[in-house]
């Protein structure tokens, strides 16, 4: 008793060696199945012919079908440690996340804030060049405010602001944006393409219904576009980031009012004491 793959059956080739090394006159086969499809045959071969009886032909019918049920409980198992893998994976993202949302909450200083969010976006998606882009709000051109592994070029405020950008269609739309391979795109122009950029993916730093701006990261020369679970990682990380961007402006906005405002102190005291000093004299 033999059992054969399926590729086995395949073509006079294989079939022809199979019956003339072992010159069968009799011979069984039942079909074996596993997910849904054919796996092999659970075959059994005699020289003698006629050598098999419909008992033993029920036999070997058992026999494939325990076979089948076996191989299926064994896809089964495999696809649950999968899953279970998926999901410790995706377990150890969301603690590495909460752990940098808390980072990044925690930062008043804008240059480290740019620094920390594109650090985070490139760990999480394993990518190998990346940038924060923000708005503007009074220019309304787009500005790099950090950036790693990439060219001057690609960070020109020219290029930037181009009307087919992709930067500038993701800050303008507040959507999502991933591309690949290569960026081929009717809609859209980029130099990455010409420097080795496969795949890109762009979310936008939104907060209280404004984009402020977005975080672009890429694969150079890789076949592999990014996952699912790295996509909705690079959102939370972009959701985070808006919101502590969105914090960090109120508190500048806060210190410069109160340095106005002691300003304003200090003239109103001057001018009372110039006032005083001329009642005097």
């Amino acid at each position: 008793v033999s059992i054969l793959p399926f590729t086995v059956i395949q073509g006079p080739k294989k079939r022809e060696k199979v019956s003339s090394s072992q010159t069968l006159k009799s011979a069984l086969s039942m079909p074996v199945f596993s997910a849904g499809r054919l796996a092999g045959l659970l075959a059994a071969g005699s020289r003698v012919e006629g050598a098999f009886s419909i008992k033993e032909e029920r036999i070997l019918s058992t026999l494939s079908t325990h076979l089948s049920l076996s191989l299926q409980q064994a896809h089964y198992q495999d696809s649950l440690r999968s899953t279970i893998s998926e999901l410790e994976n995706l377990n150890r993202t969301l603690a590495r996340l909460q752990t940098a949302t808390e980072q990044i909450n925690a930062t008043l200083d804008a240059e480290e804030l740019y620094r920390l969010t594109l650090s985070l976006a490139m760990s999480e998606t394993d990518a190998d060049s990346g940038s924060v882009i923000l708005l503007n709000r009074e220019s309304k051109k787009l500005e790099v405010a950090a950036s790693r592994g990439l060219d001057a070029e690609m960070l020109e405020p020219d290029t930037l602001n181009r009307t087919d950008g992709i930067a500038k269609w993701v800050i303008e739309t507040g959507r999502m944006l991933s591309l690949g391979p290569n960026l081929v795109h009717t809609q859209f122009q980029s130099p990455g393409m010409e420097r080795g950029i496969t795949h890109a993916l762009v979310v936008p730093l939104r907060s209280h219904e404004q984009t402020l701006g977005a975080i672009t990261v890429n694969k150079m020369r890789s076949e592999e576009g990014f996952t699912e679970v790295q996509t909705e990682a690079l959102l939370m990380i972009g959701n985070a980031a808006a919101v502590a961007l969105d914090v960090l402006r109120l508190y500048q906005e806060q210190i410069e009012g109160e340095r106005i405002a002691s300003i304003g102190m200090t003239v109103m005291g001057i001018g009372h004491y110039i006032k005083n000093l001329n009642t005097v004299l």
